[in-house]
């Protein structure tokens, strides 16, 4: 499946959660210091990614893969809650823009 402009995707977590705590953090276990990713456009393999979320409330969050062309793709939802556990969100493939 080819996904063109799809190469070099910066990892975006849009963790905008009005009623979090200020004290609620997340910190990415395979990216760090606004790293970012090779994605392979010509790949079919789904792209994921682990977060860890210290010190939240229970909230739902939608993450997102921004494109150096500024699209952005939405990615499955993950939840902020149990503090301290790993969470994977996944990138499906699909070329829409997220809302």
């Amino acid at each position: 499946m080819n996904r063109p402009g799809l190469r070099h995707l910066w990892l975006l977590l849009g963790l905008v959660a009005p009623r979090a705590s200020a004290a609620c953090t997340s910190y990415g276990v395979d990216y760090s210091s606004g790293g970012s990713y090779y994605i392979d456009g010509t790949s079919n393999q789904y792209f994921s990614f682990v977060t860890v979320f210290q010190g939240c409330t229970q909230e739902t969050i939608s993450p997102v893969l921004v494109g150096p062309d500024d699209n952005v793709y939405a990615c499955s939802d993950i939840k902020t809650e149990p503090s301290g556990t790993q969470v994977t969100s996944t990138w499906y493939g699909s070329s829409k823009d997220a809302a």
